[in-house]
C-alpha cells in the first residue's frame, strides 16, 4: 500500500461507489448492500434522494448482537472458561509422575 503525503486531498482517496440504503429497508438488506458495494457505510436517502443519514456496518453488527438472548453469553462464557486439556505433558502427566 502507497503511504499517502499529508498534502494529499480526500478526493484522491475517496470511494467513488456510494451504497445508499433507503429507511424502509432492513438490517439484512443494508448489510447485504454493504456486502456488494464493499462498503462499512451506507447514505441513507428519502425517496427524493436526499440525505437522511448514515447507517455504519458498527451499526448493523451492535443490532445483530442485541438479538443474542442472555443463554447465548452464559454458554460462550461456559466454553471460554472451560479449561483445555492438551496431550502430552500437562498437568494431568505432572500430577500422575509425583
Amino acid at each position: 500500500m502507497e503511504k499517502l503525503s499529508m498534502e494529499c486531498l480526500v478526493g484522491a482517496v475517496a470511494n467513488k461507489t456510494v451504497v445508499s440504503a433507503s429507511p424502509g429497508m432492513s438490517r439484512d438488506e443494508v448489510a447485504s448492500a454493504m456486502t456488494r458495494g464493499r462498503a462499512h457505510h451506507v447514505v441513507v436517502t428519502d425517496s427524493e434522494g436526499f440525505f437522511l443519514g448514515i447507517v455504519s456496518s458498527w451499526d448493523v453488527a451492535r443490532d445483530v448482537g442485541r438479538g443474542w438472548e442472555l443463554p447465548f453469553w452464559e454458554e460462550f462464557f461456559d466454553r471460554v472458561r472451560r479449561p483445555r486439556i492438551r496431550g502430552g505433558g500437562g498437568d494431568e502427566g505432572r500430577a500422575a509422575a509425583a
